[in-house]
This record gives C-alpha cells, sequence and structure tokens, in this order.
C-alpha cells in the first residue's frame, strides 16, 4: 500500500513537472529574437533608404554621394547624402542633419558623436583664418551640441601660415586642451574619427545595389 502511493506520489510529481516545463516552453517561445528583429528593422531602412535616393537622383542627379554609416550604437544604419544625415522611423526617413555653411565632415563610430567644420578668412587684413570644429551628439531630434575646438591661423602678406592659436570651450565656459582631450576620449571610447564623405559614393543604381545593405 505504501509503494502505491509513493509511486502514485512520483506520478503525480512528475506530471507536474512536466506541465511546468511546457509552459516555459511556451512562454520562451514567445519571446521575440533580438537579433531577427534588429535585422528586420536594418532591412526595413535600407528599404526606406532606397526608395529615398531613388527619388533623390531624378531631381539631383547621380552626382551627389552617399554612404550607410553607423554613428549611433546600434545595428540599424543612418544614411549620409550630400552632405546631410538621415536616419529611419517606422519606415520613414528622416532628417537629422541639413547641410549649410557649416559641413558635416566626421563621425566616431557608434558613439553617436559628429564633427561639423566652419572655416573663413578675415576679408578685412587677411591676416589670419580660422576654423571650427563642433562637436556634437546625435539623437532622435537632430544634433545636441557638446563643445568646440577653435584653430586661427596667422597668415604673412602671401597667405602661408606663421603661427597658430588653439582654443577650446563648451556652450558655458573656456576649457584647456587637457580637459577636451579627456571628454572627447570618454565621450567616443578613444575611437579614431572616420570620415563621412570619404566611403561615400554617386548615388547611380548600380552603386545603391552594391553598397545600400
Amino acid at each position: 500500500m505504501k509503494n502505491q502511493i509513493t509511486l502514485s506520489t512520483c506520478k503525480c510529481r512528475f506530471l507536474k513537472l512536466f506541465l511546468l516545463l511546457g509552459v516555459l516552453l511556451i512562454s520562451l517561445s514567445m519571446i521575440p529574437a533580438p537579433k531577427t528583429e534588429a535585422a528586420t528593422t536594418k532591412s526595413a531602412a535600407v528599404k526606406a533608404y532606397n526608395t529615398f535616393l531613388k527619388k533623390a537622383q531624378k531631381t539631383d542627379g547621380a552626382g551627389k554621394k552617399f554612404s550607410l554609416v553607423y554613428v549611433n550604437n546600434d545595428s540599424i544604419p543612418e544614411l549620409y547624402y550630400n552632405g546631410n544625415l538621415y536616419t529611419c522611423k517606422n519606415g520613414s526617413v528622416e532628417t537629422l542633419y541639413e547641410a549649410s555653411v557649416w559641413e558635416l565632415t566626421t563621425y566616431y563610430k557608434k558613439t553617436g558623436i559628429v564633427v561639423e567644420e566652419y572655416e573663413w578668412t578675415d576679408e578685412t587684413t587677411y591676416e589670419s583664418r580660422t576654423k571650427v570644429y563642433s562637436y556634437s551628439k546625435v539623437t532622435s531630434s537632430g544634433l545636441k551640441y557638446i563643445m568646440t575646438h577653435q584653430i586661427v591661423y596667422s597668415l604673412d602678406s602671401d597667405g602661408k601660415v606663421t603661427a597658430t592659436a588653439h582654443s577650446y570651450y563648451t556652450e558655458t565656459k573656456t576649457i584647456s586642451a587637457k580637459t577636451f582631450k579627456k571628454k572627447l576620449a570618454r565621450l567616443t571610447s578613444s575611437k579614431k574619427a572616420k570620415s563621412l564623405s570619404a566611403s561615400a559614393y554617386k548615388n547611380t543604381a548600380k552603386n545603391r545595389k552594391k553598397y545600400l545593405k
């Protein structure tokens, strides 16, 4: 009798364990696979960029250049086209940065950090030329300014550089070169800057098929 009760109890426990395992397997199967989901999102972004570039070719011609770049720390690329930076949201291409007198030139891969450049010459005396590097963080709504590196070149009568003066500052204060370098290293994980235009290709159907993926 005692053996029968023990056997019955074991069967009951086994059944409960089997049912619990079944529920666990069903729950796990309902969790989406991150890699598949990311790949699908990237595929949707590339498809949207392709449509965007096809339309752009009709209006701008094939001379303007494009490239896929990974500015943010995710698996979804941004589109660099003709000096502008775009992202894809819900299947639609949206502008993150639109070129003006400033030029978006470099980025630090998967850190969100990009650099704009602007240069001008003192047209009164022609004794100096100033170049400004503006560092910003790419957000969902555009660029968020962080800090600036400014270089003033002193020129002689032939336009040759005789001296340079560096200055560094944020929106609220001047900072030292040491502070600037430390801050940049922290923001970029000490990664090297990459040129946005160096790996860009003319917007042709052939190049879209080859590089837009």
